[in-house]
């Protein structure tokens, strides 16, 4: 069963902040609500605020060192760069080529050569073009 989790930068900062999603219909941030110590069966939680533009999803996937994978990350497999894409047309993860825009399906690649060397949000200069062009 596939993990569902997200990631998102905190507005006042430029770190990142990993758990469960919530928007909030008349806010422009989203928060990050990352599970805290459990006292029996009782969950403490905080929603901590973070830019709604940095919220990637995992992928369920990892890369060759055993890190998540998130929507946002720039990979390389050796021979190529993609940004990790999510492609609302046919409900998948893709890898975009940052040279030629060229999507692949992420489950294509050959994970145990992927390594994760940044994200779109830290590191832009890794992109040339970006998901969708």
């Amino acid at each position: 069963m596939s993990t569902c989790k997200f990631r998102g930068a905190k507005v006042a900062g430029d770190y990142w902040w990993y758990g469960s999603l919530a928007y909030f219909p008349d806010s422009q941030t989203a928060h990050i609500i990352p599970c805290g110590t459990c006292k029996g069966d009782q969950v403490i939680c905080d929603f901590v605020e973070v830019d709604r533009d940095t919220v990637g999803l995992y992928t369920g996937l990892i890369d060759k060192h055993g890190k998540d994978i998130y929507e946002g990350d720039v990979i390389e497999d050796g021979d190529l760069r993609y940004e990790v894409c999510w492609y609302d047309d046919i409900a998948a993860f893709m890898a975009e080529d940052v040279e030629s825009n060229k999507p692949f399906l992420m489950y294509d690649l050959d994970l145990s050569k992927v390594e994760i060397i940044g994200d779109i949000h830290t590191s832009p200069d890794l992109l040339k073009g970006g998901c969708n062009g």
